[in-house]
Formats: structure tokens, C-alpha cells, sequence
């Protein structure tokens, strides 16, 4: 007895293939569109946490230079002949160049908008096999910021009797970072830059006290 011949089992395999191979693919496009995107954000946010420390450094720079401030710009030791008394700092000085870095910062933010970053695919995929390789990707950021700053001490020994006393800037810049790849968000900088710094020989007071000569 000759068996019959059955067409249409034959031809359920193919599709029932092209169908497993579909949403494979289907899988395996989402798995990397979800990767690419996230290394995307992630590196756009450290490339963009860099350029913003960049010009509030060159803000900082920027503002020394043009001035040419030194530590007695800013502070003033006091001292009765044998002891230090105290520390003045000058508030209208501070003020003045915490002012200078805030907008320059900001303008240095504000010029780095509409700056392409090339990257390769393989960047964004997390593998040293695939890093650096693939096609170009531009990334287009833009860049918006608000920018706060304050003025800190530190002391440190540096000898017998002896006291280092360092100033530094430190700026809190927030920006609002947005690239044509659908990526935005806010990201606080924050960047201490040291201005200034003295040797101070005595016993150092516990106290300050401001001035506004």
C-alpha cells in the first residue's frame, strides 16, 4: 500500500522555521537596541561630565590670570608679633572672583553646545571585542548650566610651628545635557580648583573673621 503523500504537513515546517527565526531576530534587535542606547547615555554622561570639568577649570584659570590674584587678595594674617591672632578674608575680593567664575563657567558651558563626539558602534556595547570597531556614530550635545560657587580653607602641618593654609573654588555646576539621540538629563559637577596658598608660621587661631575693605 503506497502512503499518501501529505502536502500540507510538508510545508508547515518552513513556516514554523521562518517564524522562530523572525522573532529571534526580533529578540536579538531589541537586546542590542536596549544595549547600544544604554551605552550611549553612559557615555555621553561621562564625555559630558568631562567637558563641563574642563571649562570651569579653564573659567577658574581664566579669572586668576586676568586679575593676577594672590593669597593676600583674598586673606590677611594677623598676629600680635609672636602669635597669629587670626585670619581676615576679604569678602568683597572672594565675592568679586567667585562671581568671574560662575559666568565665565557658565559661557564656557553655554559655547560647548551644539559639539559632535564621534564614537564607533563597538563603543557602546561594553566588549573589548567589539570595542573601536563598526561604523561611525555622531552624538550632538547641548549644553545649559547653572553655576554656584564657594570658597574653602584646609590646614596642614608642614614643619615645626609650621601651617600650610590652602584656598580653593569649588563650583557646583548644574547642567542640563541633551544630545539628538533622544538623551537628556541633569547632572550636578562638582569641581575643586585650588587658588591659592600660604605658609604660616605660629600657632593657628581657631577662628575668622571677614572683612570688606
Amino acid at each position: 500500500m503506497r502512503r499518501r503523500y501529505d502536502k500540507k504537513h510538508h510545508f508547515h515546517f518552513p513556516k514554523i522555521l521562518l517564524s522562530i527565526l523572525c522573532i529571534l531576530f526580533y529578540i536579538i534587535y531589541i537586546f542590542f537596541e536596549r544595549q547600544i542606547s544604554d551605552g550611549i547615555n553612559n557615555i555621553v554622561m561621562l564625555k559630558a561630565e568631562e567637558l563641563c570639568t574642563n571649562a570651569v577649570n579653564t573659567a577658574v584659570i581664566d579669572t586668576l590670570c586676568e586679575d593676577n590674584y594672590q593669597y593676600g587678595d583674598f586673606a590677611e594674617i594677623n598676629n600680635n608679633g609672636k602669635t597669629v591672632t587670626n585670619i581676615s578674608i576679604n569678602s568683597v575680593n572672594s565675592n568679586k572672583f567667585k562671581a568671574k567664575v560662575s559666568l565665565k563657567s557658565q559661557e564656557n558651558i553655554k559655547a560647548m553646545s551644539g559639539m559632535s563626539i564621534n564614537y564607533n558602534i563597538g563603543d557602546f556595547l561594553y566588549s573589548q571585542l567589539f570595542g573601536a570597531r563598526g561604523f561611525d556614530v555622531t552624538v550632538r550635545l547641548s549644553f545649559s548650566a547653572s553655576v554656584t560657587t564657594d570658597i574653602e580653607s584646609t590646614f596642614t602641618e608642614c614643619g615645626i610651628n609650621q601651617t600650610k593654609h590652602d584656598l580653593h573654588i569649588k563650583v557646583y555646576a548644574k547642567v542640563y545635557i541633551t544630545s539628538d539621540k533622544d538623551f537628556e538629563t541633569y547632572k550636578t559637577v562638582i569641581t575643586t580648583v585650588p587658588i591659592a596658598e600660604n605658609i604660616i608660621i605660629g600657632e593657628i587661631p581657631s577662628f575668622y573673621r571677614e572683612t570688606s575693605q
